[in-house]
C-alpha cells in the first residue's frame, strides 16, 4: 500500500511538473507570437508614416509647384512682346520729356531682331542730374531692360540756366528680352 500511495504522489507530481511544464512552454511561446505580432504592427505603422510623409511632401511639392507657376506667369509682363516695338520706342521718348533730356536710338535691331534678344544703343543729351533720372527711369521700366554698357561725358561747362549742373551726353548699349 505504501507503494501504492507512493505511485501515486508520484504520479500527481510527475503530472503537476508535466502540466507547469506545459503552462510555461505555452506561456514562452504566446509571448515569442505577440512579440512578433508587436513587431508586425510597428513595421506597417512605420510603413504607414512614411507613406503619410511622401503623401505629405507630394502635397508640398504640388503646392511649391501652382506657387512658381503662378510667380512665372507674373514674369510675363517683365517681358517684351515681339510687335510691341513702337510701344517700347514711345515709353522710351515719353521718359526722356519727363526728364528734360533729348533722345536718340542710334543702334538698334528691333526690326530685324532674330532670337530672344534686342539690342539699341541710346545717346541722352542734358544735365548730369537729367541724365541720371533718365537712367534711373529706364531701370525702373517694367520690361527686364539690362544696361550691357554705359558711357557717361560731359559736353561743355555749366552754365546757370543749369543751375551749375554740367551738361552730359549718355551712351547706353541695352538688351532687352523678348517673347513671341
Amino acid at each position: 500500500m505504501k507503494t501504492n500511495i507512493r505511485k501515486k504522489i508520484l504520479i500527481t507530481l510527475l503530472s503537476l511538473v508535466t502540466v507547469v511544464v506545459l503552462l510555461i512552454i505555452g506561456i514562452v511561446l504566446l509571448n515569442l507570437k505577440i512579440k512578433n505580432t508587436e513587431k508586425q504592427i510597428n513595421e506597417f505603422l512605420l510603413s504607414l508614416e512614411n507613406k503619410s510623409c511622401r503623401n505629405e511632401d507630394l502635397r508640398s511639392a504640388l503646392a511649391k509647384i501652382r506657387d512658381t507657376q503662378k510667380k512665372v506667369e507674373q514674369y510675363n509682363s517683365f517681358l517684351f512682346k515681339k510687335g510691341n516695338e513702337l510701344q517700347l520706342i514711345t515709353d522710351l521718348e515719353n521718359i526722356a520729356l519727363k526728364n528734360n533730356v533729348s533722345q536718340n536710338i542710334i543702334n538698334s535691331n528691333l526690326d530685324s531682331a532674330s532670337g530672344d534678344s534686342l539690342q539699341m544703343t541710346l545717346d541722352i543729351s542734358g544735365t548730369y542730374e537729367n541724365a541720371l533720372k533718365y537712367l534711373l527711369a529706364v531701370e525702373r521700366h517694367p520690361y527686364f531692360l539690362s544696361v550691357e554698357n554705359l558711357e557717361l561725358y560731359p559736353t561743355g561747362e555749366p552754365t546757370k540756366e543749369m543751375g551749375l549742373s554740367s551738361p552730359v551726353n549718355l551712351r547706353i548699349h541695352i538688351n532687352l528680352y523678348a517673347i513671341q
